[in-house]
């Protein structure tokens, strides 16, 4: 997760290296992946307390994602752009802008929803009302019967 930033700030200050400017593109990708990064570190818990940690701990998949996935896919963007700059108008770097904290926002605010639900063991509103949730059983290869339950809340009823 320290590599992910430190990339996307590379591509900033070579695109600024290279062109004596940073595209409003380049801009708009740093900022959302930036914020998304802070929103992990500041809020850590959020991420720990998901179905990857809670049933994985800290398994293959989540060492491969944080080592492997993160720094190299994520910041592609980010060096894509660095070489091809994109210059945007004030709305359209707005509206982007916009819609990519939006995004960050959101995916928090779901994390949220869904730890809160777990620590109320389900007593709780969301959206103004109270949450509903799903309980399901799975047999797995083996014959053991584990249950889950799954929270949601409808935006449209």
């Amino acid at each position: 997760m320290m590599g992910w930033p430190i990339l996307v700030l590379c591509c900033v200050f070579k695109q600024q290296q290279l062109y004596g400017f940073v595209s409003e593109s380049l801009l708009i990708s740093a900022a959302v992946q930036l914020v998304y990064i802070a929103k992990f570190f500041h809020w850590e818990t959020g991420y720990l307390d998901s179905i990857d940690i809670i049933h994985d701990r800290f398994g293959f998949y989540i060492c491969w994602g944080c080592l492997s996935w993160l720094p190299s896919l994520y910041p592609n963007c980010s060096y894509y752009l660095v070489h091809h700059p994109i210059r945007l108008s004030p709305i359209v770097t707005a509206a982007l802008l916009i819609a990519g904290l939006g995004a960050v926002y959101i995916n928090y605010a779901i994390d949220e929803q869904r730890q809160r639900f777990r620590k109320t063991k389900g007593k709780t509103i969301i959206w103004g009302k109270p949450a509903e949730s799903i309980r399901a059983q799975f047999t797995t290869t083996d014959g053991q019967v584990h249950g889950m339950i799954f929270f949601f809340h409808l935006i449209i009823n």
